[in-house]
């Protein structure tokens, strides 16, 4: 089964006991994001959005955002339980290599 193009990120810091696991999807993949078996099983549709990298344009070059957000209303989906995370933000900008 094919998978949507995805980067896979561990995230360690000062206070959360284990690592995160999680993955970054790109937004302008609809059509392979849709038939993601491991994107898909997130079960609601709304938490679905937030492993979702969005394009944008900065200083005419082409960037992907990613929020990953450790707690909150759009707390990126993960692969590691509740209760093992902790309140803080970390963002990240990638550019597509050419």
């Amino acid at each position: 089964m094919a998978m949507a193009p995805h980067i896979n990120f561990w995230i360690v810091a000062c206070g959360i006991n284990i690592g995160l696991n999680t993955r970054m999807y790109f937004a302008d993949a609809m059509e392979a994001n849709a038939a993601d078996p491991v994107l898909n099983l997130i079960e609601l549709e709304v938490r679905r959005n937030t492993p979702l990298a969005r394009r944008e344009t900065r200083d005419g070059k082409v960037v992907y955002r990613f929020d990953i957000r450790l707690q909150g209303d759009n707390e990126t989906s993960s692969s590691t339980s509740e209760s093992q995370r902790c309140g803080s933000d970390s963002r990240t900008i990638m550019e597509p290599q050419r």
